[in-house]
């Protein structure tokens, strides 16, 4: 429901500004009521893909270690950054841009260090981090 919100209140944005002056308005409960028909068509998408992804990625985790499905929930930043230029021609900032190579990098270390994790482990037959 919250995404359908979001969406309601995205269409009357985008329908009621200007492209000299954005301003947001919080009233997407008028937005919802006076949605056309490919609005709620569009809002009831949005709430199927969002439900799919979050139980994909909810069967994904019983298959393999957070610690190798996490950077791939980050990636979501960087499609938000994409569909943002694409859609609304909206670059994201010096400190938008650091913060998200920032968590890319952290991402493909956890990566990294996972993998050369597992592969000590399994060299010296199974046996634990060193770690407590």
């Amino acid at each position: 429901m919250t995404g359908g919100c979001a969406l309601a209140e995205s269409c009357g944005f985008t329908r009621r500004s200007r492209p000299s002056r954005w301003t947001l308005s919080l009233d997407a409960v008028t937005i919802l009521r006076n949605a056309n028909p490919m609005e709620w068509l569009l809002i009831a998408v949005l709430g199927v893909v969002a439900t799919a992804g979050q139980m994909t990625m909810t069967l994904a985790i019983r298959s393999a270690p957070l610690s190798v499905l996490t950077p791939f929930g980050y990636a979501q930043l960087a499609f938000a950054a994409v569909l943002g230029w694409l859609l609304f021609r909206h670059s994201p900032d010096l400190w938008t841009t650091a913060g998200m190579l920032l968590i890319a990098f952290a991402g493909a270390a956890t990566v990294v260090i996972n993998a050369r994790e597992s592969a000590a482990a399994r060299r010296t037959g199974g046996a634990g981090s060193p770690l407590p």
